[in-house]
């Protein structure tokens, strides 16, 4: 599944996606492989990895989708059937694992969290981040929440802008939502994170430095 990603660099947006769905094929069948044996650190973080990647693809129903969601459903039936090794590894190593696998969804995310299991369900873990970020992982279904909300392409009051469309196309890019209401990108693009805002007046766009831990405006476009 790995390859893919080096193979989609210079893909269409569609080709990109027909990838994307067969990688989502192979994490699920990958987690089915490793599953039925003894479950230890090393199997818990390909199961957890594997989950959160499956999870958060960006795919279309069209792409393998009746293959993909009989994967899915097999996958946590058999997990939730071994829950106790994987959750108890999981929650035992100082949240390695899971800031490892939040980290393959949201490069941005901070390096080293420490998380804590949710009362009201056990297979959630929460943590914040330094900014005051909440992250969230459900380490059964491979959900990803960053602030109560998972992550997700820019909204077209973003890419249908004219500042927006001169610097970066009709691309699009997977982003989270900060607490201060920007739309972060979970990957660096070309070196660097960017950050994206629209108000009735004004469009911002930010550039971070290369470590990506501080931003600046690059463009600001006023509509008065």
């Amino acid at each position: 599944a790995k390859e893919y990603d080096h193979k989609m660099k210079n893909d269409s947006l569609e080709q990109q996606l027909t990838l994307r769905s067969k990688q989502a094929i192979f994490y699920r069948t990958a987690i089915l492989c490793v599953t039925h044996g003894e479950v230890d650190k090393a199997i818990a973080e390909i199961i957890l990895t594997c989950t959160v990647k499956a999870k958060n693809m960006f795919l279309r129903d069209s792409d393998d989708y009746e293959e993909r969601e009989l994967l899915r459903e097999l996958c946590e039936y058999t997990l939730s059937n071994r829950l106790c090794p994987y959750l108890t590894i999981v929650s035992n190593n100082d949240g390695n694992i899971l800031s490892k696998a939040l980290k393959t969804v949201i490069a941005s995310a901070p390096e080293s969290l420490h998380w804590k299991q949710e009362k009201a369900s056990c297979v959630s873990f929460s943590t914040y981040g330094s900014a005051g970020e909440c992250y969230t992982i459900n380490t059964l279904t491979g959900v990803v929440l960053v602030n109560g909300l998972p992550p997700k392409q820019l909204p077209l009051s973003i890419t249908e802008d004219s500042l927006y469309q001169k610097n970066f196309g009709r691309n699009n890019f997977e982003v989270i939502v900060t607490t201060s209401g920007y739309f972060e990108t979970t990957h660096a693009v070309f070196g660097c994170y960017y950050r994206f805002h629209k108000s009735k007046d004004k469009t911002i766009i930010q550039e971070s430095n290369p470590k990506g831990d501080t931003y600046s405006d690059l463009w600001t476009h006023s509509l008065e």
